[in-house]
């Protein structure tokens, strides 16, 4: 019995895949670490045909973009998991200097 959860939720976590992406806008200016900003996009069936827009210059204020990072986390890999990607989160964070 604990054998077959176990390939089972080894099933489920190979179904998905994680991905990064890093938008990098201000090659000079690089020295900003931390975040200034971690959201949370909330997609439904894989993303597919959905957006997310947001509002760099409220976030950032008078603040430069430097870049821009979107990845699925751990968390975000198993609550696609858990609702067989009808829930597909994604994590965003932003960094302004």
């Amino acid at each position: 019995m604990k054998k077959s959860i176990i390939l089972f939720i080894i099933l489920i976590l190979s179904l998905n895949s994680c991905s990064f992406s890093k938008i990098q806008y201000n090659f000079e200016n690089q020295s900003s670490d931390e975040p200034t900003e971690k959201l949370s996009a909330n997609f439904f069936v894989y993303g597919l045909f959905q957006e997310k827009t947001i509002k760099v210059h409220e976030i950032c204020k008078d603040k430069t973009l430097i870049r821009i990072e979107n990845y699925y986390s751990f968390v975000d890999i198993i609550l696609q998991s858990i609702t067989s990607a009808v829930y597909t989160p994604l994590t965003i964070k932003l960094y302004c200097n």
